[in-house]
């Protein structure tokens, strides 16, 4: 049996009077055949203009085009590495009117011996999943959860009726269901371009895990990336309190190429025994307690990252040497301790240059970076008995994890 063809470029003919600018949400021309067509790895070419147009091959988008200049200008699409039998063109909240798709085909492989489809590297595996949302602004569709997995990470008006917007809600939270567990190496999240502060302070969760926060957002800032190196899970949400949250794409992504094993693995999910943990015979105590926030949430094997759901310790005030402590109950060799922050608007100030010692040996300093999972510190085998945080300022962490040499 003849191996599949080889798509090697896309090109696509306006119609003569050019496109028509009022309209309907979605239009799209699709080209259906019953032979599997696959392309070979190459380069994506993609231009970006005014009006958003999306290509997608099977369900991975490979390019976007402005309007093009004159009506009867010709726009390719150059495709790689994409499997898949049909091949959809998107136009937001427009008619589309096309004279001629073209899928252009590399003969020379259409009967070669070597299969030539090669798997995209990474693969956004939250588009078009089920979306929900805590309540939809004005119970409208122009703003249902669902417009916010789209595919359109460029549309951030939301006039362009691609962004999920929910009312003023006392915890407003949006959410998706990868429908399977991945391996997420980073999530995008594409919010609107005005009301840029309406996403300060929010959270990102991972299966109900607070893994990311938005902080204090910029001005003008309308795109984030979240780095999570491989962190495993399926349902992902996001929550702000007390704000109109609206979020015009969030992408999940995926890296085929990670091989995840125990050396990917973070601390607290590692085979190794944590040795700083409550039901292990672990005592915390901290130098006060501030809004609820006790010393022994740092040892409760609860790493999540949003001390407004209960699980981080907060000591102060501002102007005392703070300090949280953790009693091993005997003498170890310890290898490694890993702090775990708040990752909520003040993460920053509750634990930069917070100095995590065992016994009066400094293992390091925490130099804080946004949205940082975790500071791991190697102590080189000391022996002690005593793990403590200490910083002088308001302190909070979300957990102690301590390891053996």
């Amino acid at each position: 049996m003849a191996l599949p063809p080889v798509i090697s470029a896309i090109t696509l003919s306006p119609t003569p009077n050019g496109p028509v600018t009022s309209g309907g949400r979605w239009t799209w021309v699709g080209y259906t055949t019953s032979t599997l067509f696959s392309s070979t790895a190459g380069q994506t070419v993609v231009m970006t203009g005014s009006t958003v147009q999306g290509f997608f091959v099977g369900k991975v988008q490979v390019g976007t085009l402005s309007t093009p200049a004159k009506a009867t200008d010709v726009m390719k699409v150059v495709v790689g590495g994409v499997a898949a039998r049909r091949v959809r063109v998107e136009l937001l909240n427009e008619y589309l009117s096309l004279a001629e798709v073209r899928v252009m085909v590399n003969n020379d492989d259409v009967m070669g011996d070597v299969a030539p489809t090669v798997q995209e590297r990474w693969e956004n595996v939250a588009r078009n999943r089920p979306a929900t949302q805590s309540s939809t602004l004005s119970d409208s569709s122009f703003y249902r959860a669902g417009n916010a997995v789209d595919g359109l990470p460029n549309s951030t008006n939301v006039n362009d009726k691609s962004c999920s917007i929910t009312k003023r809600d006392v915890l407003a939270w949006w959410q998706v269901d990868l429908g399977e567990k991945f391996y997420i190496d980073h999530i995008a999240v594409s919010g609107r371009d005005d009301f840029h502060e309406r996403l300060d302070g929010a959270t990102i969760e991972i299966d109900g895990r607070t893994v990311a926060g938005f902080g204090i957002v910029g001005s003008e800032q309308e795109y984030f990336t979240f780095n999570l190196g491989g962190l495993q899970g399926q349902v992902v949400r996001v929550m702000a309190r007390d704000e109109y949250m609206t979020l015009c794409e969030v992408q999940v992504m995926i890296d085929h190429e990670f091989s995840p094993d125990e050396s990917t693995s973070e601390p607290i999910k590692s085979s190794a025994k944590n040795y700083a943990l409550a039901s292990g015979g672990a005592e915390a105590t901290a130098s006060s307690v501030l809004y609820g926030g006790e010393a022994r949430f740092a040892i409760d094997g609860d790493a999540s990252a949003d001390f407004f759901q209960g699980s981080c310790t907060f000591a102060g005030p501002v102007q005392n040497n703070n300090w949280v402590k953790v009693d091993l109950g005997q003498t170890q060799n310890i290898g490694s301790v890993t702090v775990y922050p708040r990752l909520d608007n003040y993460g920053y100030e509750c634990l930069d240059g917070a100095v995590v010692r065992v016994g009066v040996h400094i293992c390091g300093v925490v130099e804080w970076e946004s949205n940082k999972l975790y500071y791991e510190f190697q102590c080189g085998s000391v022996s002690g008995s005593e793990v403590t945080v200490s910083k002088l300022g308001w302190l909070s962490v979300c957990e102690i994890v301590v390891h053996k040499a």
